[in-house]
């Protein structure tokens, strides 16, 4: 970069800036603080969620555990507690009934398509959905193995847990 100069242009930015703030042209006043405003530390019970419908991560939990029973996904075995696991699949292993044929094709697909779109709250750690609530695209499933009338959903550790 031939004639380039770093001191012409320091001089010029030094240049531009000086003709800021000279005094000779309309001034703002100084920024306060409204006394009306105060800046309080938000409440400990709020969360994010406060102004949804309840238990949001609590029916998301439900619906992946549905999803994947409907796509014989072994890794909804994690979302369930040991003692609905016992009920819900008996003697057999949660992995081995999930990747079994134990679901027709027809529950499989409706499983794939449910949606929870409501619930109801049961203290801060308990939430249940009843299965007349479950939006299914098709025909619902009849209730056997892991598929309920009622799913309770349990906050154990800080994670939505299916339970018994």
């Amino acid at each position: 970069m031939e004639g380039f100069r770093p001191g012409l242009v320091i001089i010029a930015l030094a240049m531009l800036l000086s003709a800021c703030g000279n005094g000779s042209g309309p001034t703002m006043p100084p920024l306060t603080m409204d006394p009306s405003y105060t800046m309080r530390p938000p409440d400990q019970q709020s969360s994010r969620s406060q102004g949804r419908q309840p238990g949001v991560a609590a029916r998301a939990v439900l619906k992946q555990f549905l999803h994947g029973l409907g796509t014989a996904d072994p890794a909804v075995c994690t979302l369930v507690t040991a003692a609905y696991a016992k009920s819900a699949f008996g003697a057999t292993a949660c992995r081995t009934w999930i990747t079994g044929k134990h679901l027709s094709a027809a529950d499989r697909t409706a499983l794939r398509g449910v949606q929870v779109p409501t619930g109801t709250a049961a203290g801060p750690a308990r939430f249940t959905v009843a299965g007349s609530q479950l939006a299914w695209p098709a025909a619902a499933p009849a209730p056997h193995g892991p598929l309920r009338a009622r799913y309770t959903l349990r906050k154990i550790a800080g994670h939505w847990r299916v339970a018994v």
